[in-house]
């Protein structure tokens, strides 16, 4: 399982970064200290250790904007970054029958119904709802623009056949003078002009 780096780990790669140590010296330090508190308190040590890869890594993309590496500042970057992941959360039980009886019965949008439910503390997303309306047709009777802009389907993409030119003549029976040493019978002559 991947772990975070904690601010006294980001410290400590900062204070060895300025002190000059080398990326893989950071990630064995950092290994060494983890070890040592797994063991202390009674913990096995973890599985996986940290690589300069991952030290290079931190150092990049926490860095300031005039490129230093400052730990605290990294940490709450870090934190920020994590706030914005969106997780795949399941959907509370009843709040997907409220959105649906929402839906009938006041005969809101999915934009509408999520927005309400969220002010409530339930979280629903819109897309949830439309895949609850695909899923059952009949509640598309309900829904303000009943599901006439539904998901386009990818149309087949057409290779060049007879079907792209009409009355197409095969470059088998073009006639003798086309030979190419008249002007107009090359795609070249396209090109000078």
């Amino acid at each position: 399982m991947y772990n975070q780096l904690t601010l006294a780990q980001r410290y400590t790669i900062s204070t060895m970064r300025q002190n000059g140590f080398s990326l893989k010296a950071i990630a064995d330090e950092l290994n060494r200290i983890e070890e040592e508190a797994a063991i202390s308190s009674g913990n096995p040590p973890p599985e996986k250790k940290r690589s300069a890869s991952t030290i290079s890594r931190e150092l990049k993309r926490n860095r300031t904007k005039t490129g230093r590496y400052n730990p605290k500042q990294a940490d709450e970057m870090a934190r920020e970054k994590r706030e914005r992941i969106v997780r795949n959360t399941a959907i509370k039980p009843g709040v997907l029958e409220l959105a649906i009886k929402l839906l009938k019965g006041k005969g809101w949008s999915p934009e509408q119904i999520s927005g309400h439910l969220k002010k409530e503390g339930k979280r629903i997303s819109k897309e949830r709802i439309y895949q609850e309306i695909r899923r059952k047709p009949e509640l598309s009777k309900y829904c303000h623009h009943h599901m006439k802009y539904r998901r386009h389907q990818a149309k087949p993409y057409k290779t060049a056949g007879k079907s792209m030119i009409p009355d197409r003549v095969s470059i088998h029976e073009r006639p003798a003078e086309a030979n190419g040493k008249r002007f107009g019978d090359w795609e070249m002559d396209l090109v000078i002009g």
